[in-house]
């Protein structure tokens, strides 16, 4: 059958510039979209609870680690404390890392409390190559206090990843291939905050805040009055009203006589 209708016709010309930023408009969207869903959910929260940061999960296995001063710790060793922790991949420390910056504000503004502590485990174990003079080196390298600050691996890696998904709900850790060919460890820069009897109160997506403040300051940039757009700040300061909320959250579990209650409530709210 011949189609004389489409005699004469040429296919389109494929515009790989234009599909390129189409593509990148419609990621961009995505994420801020995420950031926007993830910020109503915990308004919803806040509405529900305007004080209290939420018991998101429990930590019901221990683990045993090395630190940088080659001491076996374990988790069931921060029981009493208030702690953070984030991946860290060691080989990769010029990248930047939201989740290590905060974690290095709070340390400094906390260092005399001893309650607080703070843990970045090592995206390579043993197995891979990681030992405990690396990890002195990396503690040396950001002026880390093992009283305070432990940087910790374990003899299996694949083991440490697991449990830092299934337990510490970090995310997928993994290894793939960079635009140069070579291999570069993938993980959330995300910061979660564990309360003295192993709760996990809340985590702190710092990837997503620095996507979308760093494609906010992009459109800014291009037309400077978007800033001036009534709710362009919650875009453009995420890290740090993100980081805001983890103070504030910090200090309300370390006033609590048990998880969910205030040294001088009565009552568990």
């Amino acid at each position: 059958m011949k189609l004389d209708h489409l005699e004469g016709l040429e296919p389109a010309e494929r515009n790989n510039a234009e599909i390129l930023r189409t593509v990148v408009i419609l990621v961009v969207v995505m994420i801020i979209g995420g950031w926007l869903i993830i910020q109503q959910y915990i308004k919803h929260a806040d509405e529900q609870h305007p004080d209290r940061p939420p018991i998101s999960a429990e930590i019901k296995q221990n683990f045993s680690f090395i630190n940088q001063d080659g001491k076996v710790v374990s988790i069931d060793d921060l029981v009493g404390k208030v702690w953070f922790t984030s991946p860290i991949a060691l080989s990769q420390l010029d990248e930047r890392n939201v989740s290590l910056e905060v974690m290095q504000r709070l340390a400094k503004d906390y260092a005399d409390n001893d309650k607080v502590m703070f843990v970045s485990i090592s995206v390579e174990g043993e197995d891979l190559g990681m030992t405990q003079a690396k990890l002195k080196a990396a503690a040396d390298q950001l002026n880390i206090d093992s009283s305070k600050w432990w940087i910790i691996t374990s003899k299996n890696t694949t083991d440490m990843h697991k449990y830092g998904k299934n337990q510490l709900r970090q995310g997928f850790v993994e290894k793939v291939k960079a635009a140069d060919a070579s291999e570069k460890w993938t993980f959330p820069d995300m910061v979660t905050m564990v309360d003295s009897e192993r709760h996990i109160r809340q985590q702190y997506a710092f990837d997503d805040a620095l996507i979308a403040q760093s494609s906010a300051e992009d459109i800014v940039a291009a037309n400077p009055e978007k800033a001036k757009i009534d709710g362009a700040d919650y875009y453009l300061k995420a890290i740090e009203l993100l980081e805001s909320r983890l103070r504030k959250n910090l200090d309300y579990v370390l006033n609590e006589s048990q998880p969910g209650k205030l040294a001088n409530d009565e009552t568990k709210q």
